[in-house]
């Protein structure tokens, strides 16, 4: 039977994941513990937080929980979403897709952490889940389950913090995460965010972890193409992200070094982090409201703050990207805020930079050489550097993947669309073609790659929304140019300069 709906891909991958997940999860089970790459992440003083089982009878309550969990997912999850596939794929009129979008919603929004962060990753990926999916599971970057006040206070109470130095603790969090809620309260006098880990956390996220790698195996195993898409690199890093979260230590380290890197830059702002341990982040409460507000046109603002908001959103994404080669990877609408300054600016304020992504050496450079290629409307040449930095590739037909490229690429030239406003071109669209593109010529992309492609996609989600005339080229020319001239294609210069200045 050919699977026709992204979304059943997805559902099927899920429902095959869990049963091949129950072997993986049981292995585990004798001592859950983080991986020695995260201990490399984490700040000097920071412990990796442990799941571990010191007893026979810690170890068989834990095997316990993983059978409940399985059971759980296979009656409650995986049953359901089968028949509803299976529905959709005899006829779609017994199971309409909105039907089978609404239940795998659902089911990431009450499945855990895991599945939440997944459902968060997977909002970013129409190119997969197809748009009308990924619109729908956007909002899970807006708000997420909460757990009790009552454990939060006694999660504050176990972690060390000073509690007594805290007071006017609102009981009703103001936001809800994957991996921790968020309460007001003041230190000092000061007003303050804190950020109190959700219990039992720890053990829930490694448990999923191996659904979640059994899933990735069996949509390699029944979508031979996946392959193309770094499925098993990107779950990888996605593991190793998911589980550097759980240390809100490296949070706050991650804060520090972004309010060093844009110390000096206008209009930019990241909280400052104030008491730390690994369950609970104090930090400074910023005011403002969602950049989402901005995009949905619910504040009243002038065209000219619109303007400044979007064109402030890309240059702090170029700076990371090109200056800083350290990226906020989750850097999502309801991760920024708008606040304003002494004199009616606009300032945005970033948020959650517990996900943060660096480049290699060598990958910085080539993603420099094909974001150039892009901006200078050369297809032929961007097809030449995926498959030279592809791992490995099965390309058969080199010519055809340039050609394919070339056409997909002439849709944003500035050669071919002297304008080249996002009120004109859906850069999103044309990204979305070039994975689809990568994929069916089978060249595989590092999965940073991917990652700042999808950064780039939601970018130019919000520019659009913001400033349909901005040219996200012309803003990344600053930071852009000095990096070209560390490269193979410092030839491009002149050309980029008479394009875009």
């Amino acid at each position: 039977m050919r699977v026709k709906s992204q979304a059943v891909r997805a559902v099927l991958a899920l429902g095959g994941g869990t049963t091949l997940a129950v072997a993986a999860s049981w292995q585990q089970s004798s001592c859950l513990a983080f991986s020695a790459p995260l201990e490399d992440k984490l700040p000097k003083t920071a412990v990796v937080a442990k799941v571990a089982c010191t007893t026979p009878k810690e170890s068989f309550l834990l095997r316990l929980k993983i059978i409940a969990r399985v059971a759980y997912l296979l009656v409650q999850v995986i049953i359901p979403l089968g028949w509803a596939a299976l529905l959709h794929c005899i006829h779609p009129r017994l199971c309409p897709l909105t039907i089978l979008h609404d239940m795998l919603y659902k089911v990431f929004i009450s499945s855990g952490p895991c599945f939440l962060k997944l459902g968060q990753w997977a909002a970013t990926r129409p190119d997969i889940f197809g748009k009308e999916f990924c619109s729908l599971v956007a909002q899970l970057q807006e708000s997420a389950p909460t757990h009790t006040w009552a454990e939060s206070l006694a999660e504050l109470k176990r972690s060390g913090i000073p509690l007594e130095k805290l007071t006017n603790i609102s009981k009703t969090p103001v936001h809800s995460g994957c991996i921790a809620q968020v309460h007001e309260g003041y230190y000092e006098g000061r007003k303050v965010a804190i950020k109190v880990m959700h219990p039992g956390i720890l053990e829930s996220i490694e448990i999923d972890l191996g659904v979640i790698k059994a899933c990735v195996a069996f949509v390699d195993f029944i979508i031979p193409q996946s392959e193309w898409l770094s499925l098993g690199s990107c779950f990888e890093e996605f593991k190793a992200l998911m589980k550097v979260q759980l240390d809100l230590r490296v949070e706050a380290a991650n804060l520090t070094r972004f309010r060093e890197n844009f110390k000096d830059i206008q209009g930019i702002r990241f909280p400052k982090p104030i008491l730390k341990s690994q369950s609970v982040l104090v930090e400074e409460f910023m005011e403002g409201c969602s950049v989402r507000e901005y995009m949905n046109g619910t504040i009243t603002a002038s065209p000219a703050e619109y303007r400044k908001v979007a064109k402030l959103g890309c240059k702090a994404f170029f700076k990371m990207v090109f200056c800083d080669n350290f990226v906020h990877a989750d850097l999502h609408p309801g991760n920024i805020l708008v606040s304003k300054d002494n004199h009616g600016e606009p300032i945005l304020v970033i948020l959650d930079p517990g996900l943060v992504s660096s480049l290699k050496k060598v990958d910085k450079k080539n993603f420099t050489e094909l974001f150039s290629a892009v901006c200078v409307g050369d297809g032929h040449l961007a097809a030449e550097l995926m498959i030279a930095g592809s791992e490995y590739h099965r390309c058969r037909d080199a010519a055809n993947f340039k050609s394919a490229m070339q056409s997909i690429i002439d849709r944003v030239s500035i050669h071919k669309n002297r304008s080249f406003a996002l009120k004109d071109i859906k850069i999103g669209e044309v990204l979305n073609d070039a994975l689809i593109a990568v994929r069916q010529n089978c060249v595989k992309l590092d999965p940073n790659f991917t990652q700042l492609i999808i950064s780039i996609i939601v970018l130019e989600g919000m520019g659009r929304s913001l400033w349909p005339e901005m040219n996200i080229f012309t803003v990344s020319i600053p930071f852009l140019i000095p990096n070209i001239e560390k490269t193979d294609v410092k030839r491009l210069i002149p050309i980029i300069k008479k394009m875009y200045t």
